[in-house]
């Protein structure tokens, strides 16, 4: 049996992530030019895998294929992985739990039944932060994998040389050191050498489209292996877990998110100090503006009484409490009877305010419970000003 597998790093420049799949010519991925005859030929038991997908990038055709995300809520940039693959050629089996940036998932070809894990990763470069202490972790896993015979395939961007990885129990395909990018060669597939046999390695370019205004800083490494020795075993499935997480904890490694997500609490716990402080002002201002305007309430009813008693209101002039809003209702109508020589109509002097910022229920409530509200009582109070002479 043979199979290809295709590593594929879709980041765009300026380090962003791909979010648009259309900017792919992604009938690429899985099919080759034949040079013989000049057709394209649709590549069989193809397994693509995909690094920096952007949230949005949208799946490969579903109708064709199975994508196996690996999007990390913790780091946006970098976890994003993606594994494809045809379903009639292949059943996936498990993914496991990872927390760094790698994606591990065992899949097994269907007509054959041969079983094997396939790990698709993205480092970052030489010097950023985790990014050697994840690399090592991926070494210890290779390690304990190669101890059990376990067959295994990873492809991905190390962002650092065949040299710089220090790795030699798995082999490397692309052999020639293929340039994956304009002057590097950083993208790699490895590949278990009891199982495996390379046939062939090729990069593909152009993989942009050029209607679109950036290019993709990457090329696809694309290479073809024959099975030498059949894997069916399924006892081991639950172990691969283990394997992961004891590489993981030999390393003593702490994430970079975990610190990205202190500092994010620690802005989030600034940013509640500074609304705090600014609505313990508002509120100061608040109480300021409430205090004025219970103030100039009372100013205005003791003009309005001093009216009153002009017009024969002595006795509402010393009312208290509930004889207040009774007050302020027949101020009101005397004002509202002058002006359209009919009773109070309460929506009809919700209109007349200039704020309509407050419901005819709040207008009713006030009048007839006055309630500490500053809108209501700002907006009563300026038209009583307003009206004041014709009392």
């Amino acid at each position: 049996m043979k199979f290809v597998v295709t590593s594929f790093n879709v980041g765009i420049q300026g380090g962003k992530e791909l979010n648009d799949s259309g900017a792919v010519k992604t009938e690429l991925f899985f099919s080759e030019n034949d040079s013989e005859n000049g057709k394209s030929i649709i590549l069989e038991n193809n397994i693509l895998c995909l690094q920096e997908v952007g949230p949005n990038f949208g799946d490969l055709d579903t109708s064709k294929y199975e994508n196996i995300n690996n999007i990390s809520n913790h780091i946006k940039k970098g976890k994003q992985l993606r594994i494809v693959f045809d379903p009639l050629e292949f059943k996936f089996v498990q993914t496991f739990k990872t927390n760094i940036r790698i994606q591990i998932v065992k899949l097994q070809h269907i007509k054959s039944e041969n079983k094997f894990i396939i790990v698709n990763c993205h480092f970052g470069q030489i010097g950023k932060v985790n990014s050697n202490q994840e690399l090592d972790i991926l070494k210890s896993f290779i390690s304990k994998i190669n101890i059990m015979e376990y067959p295994i395939i990873v492809a991905g961007d190390f962002n650092r040389s065949k040299k710089f990885i220090k790795q030699d129990i798995l082999k490397y395909s692309n052999k020639e050191n293929l340039l994956t990018t304009n002057s590097k060669c950083i993208d790699h597939i490895m590949y278990h050498s009891s199982f495996y046999e390379e046939i062939s390695c090729k990069v593909i370019n152009n993989l942009s489209n050029k209607k679109l205004k950036f290019e993709i800083n990457h090329n696809a490494l694309r290479s073809q292996f024959s099975i030498i020795k059949e894997f069916t075993n399924n006892i081991l499935i639950e172990e691969i877990q283990n394997i992961y997480e004891s590489s993981f904890l030999s390393n003593n490694y702490k994430a970079q998110w975990e610190n990205d997500y202190k500092n994010q609490l620690k802005i989030e716990n600034n940013k509640n100090i500074n609304k705090n402080k600014t609505n313990l002002k508002n509120k100061k201002n608040y109480n300021k503006r409430e205090t004025e305007s219970e103030s100039e309430s009372e100013n205005i009813k003791n003009q309005n009484n001093e009216g009153n008693n002009k017009n024969n209101y002595d006795n509402q002039g010393q009312s208290t409490g509930e004889d207040k809003t009774k007050l302020y209702k027949k101020i009101l109508d005397e004002i509202w009877k002058k002006k359209y020589n009919k009773k109070l109509n309460i929506s009809g002097l919700y209109r007349e305010l200039n704020d309509n910022s407050f419901t005819y229920d709040q207008l009713y409530y006030f009048i007839n419970n006055n309630p500490k509200n500053h809108i209501c009582k700002n907006s009563i109070t300026e038209y009583l000003k307003k009206h004041k002479r014709n009392l």
